[in-house]
């Protein structure tokens, strides 16, 4: 998924069987340990709920 500069989410994502990755700055909240599997927090400040899921698959939030 690509999103464009300055547009702001909170996201929500999982991937089963897979792993999430990002090349856009985000604000997390970390209780516990993180894991690869699961990611919860801000891009650009937060805005809409972006929530993203898959199984035996990956996630992958890129610049454009």
């Amino acid at each position: 998924m690509k999103i464009a500069d300055g547009v702001g989410f909170d996201v929500e994502a999982k991937a089963t069987g897979g792993r999430i990755s990002t090349e856009i700055p985000m604000a997390t909240t970390v209780v516990g340990q993180q894991k690869s599997d699961e990611l919860k927090g801000k891009i650009n400040d937060g805005g809409k709920a972006l929530v993203l899921r898959t199984t035996a698959g990956s996630i992958r939030i890129e610049k454009p």
